[in-house]
């Protein structure tokens, strides 16, 4: 679920808060507020007023965590190659 959130771009679609509450995850917004948070202190995400609706913030992937996102695919393509239940376990790189 995180590849998917990263790599597998839902990030880049879903901006907004409710958006990524929205998720089929089903995350709490405490959780989800703790780890936006912990992103944007590790430089991964940008947060900013949505100009179209002030009260609303944008939550944008920064340049350090599109760098990321090659070495979590490989990782995700490791783990499928060694685990024996990658046939029936979802594929995040799909969209």
């Amino acid at each position: 679920m995180v590849l998917n959130r990263v790599a597998g771009c839902n990030l880049w679609q879903k901006r907004h808060f409710n958006d990524l509450l929205a998720s089929p995850e089903k995350i709490s917004t405490n959780i989800l507020s703790n780890r936006l948070k912990t992103l944007q202190q590790e430089s991964l995400l940008c947060c900013s007023v949505d100009l179209e609706n002030r009260r609303s913030k944008i939550y944008t992937p920064t340049e350090k965590a599109q760098d990321l996102v090659p070495v979590l695919v490989e990782l995700y393509k490791w783990g499928e190659k060694y685990n024996d239940r990658a046939d029936t376990a979802e594929n995040p790189l799909q969209e």
